[in-house]
């Protein structure tokens, strides 16, 4: 894919949101690919209104839409659609009068299309807080309405409902149309006052995580390039606490990329002996790459790479890369839904169906299976997710215990949901093998 690059007006980042959103609307690319083709010199407050706009669009989108329907006789073209939902959004979320953010997004049209164009820009935005007050009110158990208000496809709001009910839907719904707040985790392991008096670092409930505030983006990046910090949602802890991996162990951690809960790993398993270690796989690619490159930063911890299929590894692959073919736990962290991180993972829900979810449960079966020829007798698996789907959870766990009774036997686990703890929602379930 080609860099992107910025308007030359002030390299404005509504422009540039406009511009990825043209390109999300006709090809469907994950934003956060998109995003990343950004110049590494556009300006920081232009990139951060870039994201504002774009990821506010993809995580309203169902709604806005919907709103926008209503008033056009047909579905407009990718650029003038694009227009229509940036200027949508900010007259759903934004407290400035109706007038000044049409006039806005009328000048921004004037660069982009047809003087009709603009007129009928002008026109349908004047009339789109209308429409948003009335789909503001939701009857109970008026699911389709519900879907609309917080823009989740109908069909998983309706599987929500049956599963959790009215009021816990109603409170994952809102959760996930919250931004997403930025969290970064303090390497080394101990608890210390570095970073307490930094203005752009506030202390979390949760040890070692400190959510990123205000526009210090540039000290931030800094950080992690030193390795002081690593940018990961607390609730990547949740698998590694329950792991409880002690010094000197030797610790596999599958579907690993991009690394951050092998970093937490490492640092547990590490010791003044020099025996523990954490051996990461993944599959070729993107993210591999990535996770080498955050290991880079942090060359002084036990961490190896291995890039193959969790579904072809054997025991050549580990004896090639010098490695061992047996650990004392093994973690995989396995392809789901994502249904637990919707919250900052806005375009998830927009690819996923239900048919999906059986798909994956099929091959989250498989590579649990695989995953637990590589324990040794005594050892832990743990089986984790970022979906808060039962399906995905708990039944994979009870068909891997039943099918493979008196082997491995389920100690202790559970879906984290995100209303609940405050941020990311996950599965985490620890097995015990027989000696």
């Amino acid at each position: 894919m080609k860099t992107i690059t910025p308007h030359n007006e002030s390299n404005s980042g509504w422009l540039t949101a406009h511009r990825l959103l043209v390109t999300y609307l006709k090809e469907k690319k994950r934003i956060d690919f998109l995003v990343e083709q950004l110049p590494d010199d556009f300006p920081a407050m232009e990139r951060k209104r870039c994201h504002y706009f774009l990821f506010g669009v993809v995580r309203n989108l169902l709604l806005l839409e919907e709103a926008l329907r209503r008033k056009l006789k047909r579905k407009p073209k990718p650029a003038l659609q694009a227009l229509m939902l940036l200027g949508s959004f900010e007259l759903w979320v934004s407290e400035k009068p109706v007038a000044v953010i049409v006039h806005h997004a009328v000048e921004q049209a004037k660069k982009i299309v047809s003087l009709a164009e603009v007129s009928l820009v002008n026109a349908v935005l004047r009339r789109i807080p209308e429409v948003f007050e009335r789909m503001q009110k939701v009857t109970e158990r008026d699911l389709e309405a519900l879907s609309f208000r917080y823009s989740h496809p109908l069909w998983l709001v309706k599987r929500w409902e049956k599963e959790f009910g009215w009021d816990d839907l109603v409170s994952l719904l809102q959760w996930n149309q919250q931004p997403a707040k930025v969290y970064g985790r303090m390497l080394g392991g101990a608890e210390s006052n570095a970073f307490e008096e930094v203005d752009y670092f506030k202390k979390t409930e949760w040890p070692f995580f400190y959510e990123v505030t205000g526009s210090s983006w540039g000290s931030v990046k800094s950080l992690v390039e030193e390795g002081q910090i690593y940018l990961q949602n607390p609730a990547t802890r949740l698998a590694v606490e329950l792991l409880e991996a002690q010094p000197g162990e030797m610790i596999l951690d599958l579907c690993a990329a991009p690394g951050g809960k092998s970093l937490q790993l490492a640092e547990r398993v590490d010791s003044q002996m020099g025996s523990g270690s954490v051996v990461s796989v993944d599959l070729p690619g993107r993210r591999i790459n990535r996770m080498r490159e955050n290991f880079d930063r942090y060359a002084k911890r036990p961490l190896s790479v291995l890039e193959a299929d969790v579904l072809q590894l054997n025991q050549k692959d580990f004896l090639e890369a010098g490695v061992s073919v047996m650990y004392d736990a093994v973690m995989i962290d396995v392809p789901c839904s994502n249904t637990g991180v919707f919250q900052h993972r806005v375009d998830a829900k927009w690819r996923l169906s239900s048919s999906d979810i059986s798909s994956l449960v099929e091959l989250q079966a498989k590579m649990l299976e695989r995953a637990a020829e590589f324990v040794k007798p005594g050892g832990r698996l743990l089986y984790s997710t970022c979906s808060i789907e039962k399906e995905e959870n708990n039944c994979v766990i009870e068909e891997f215990v039943e099918g493979n009774k008196g082997l491995f036997s389920l100690e202790k686990g559970k879906i984290y949901f995100p209303w609940e703890t405050k941020h990311d929602g996950a599965g985490a379930f620890l097995l015990h093998k027989a000696s």
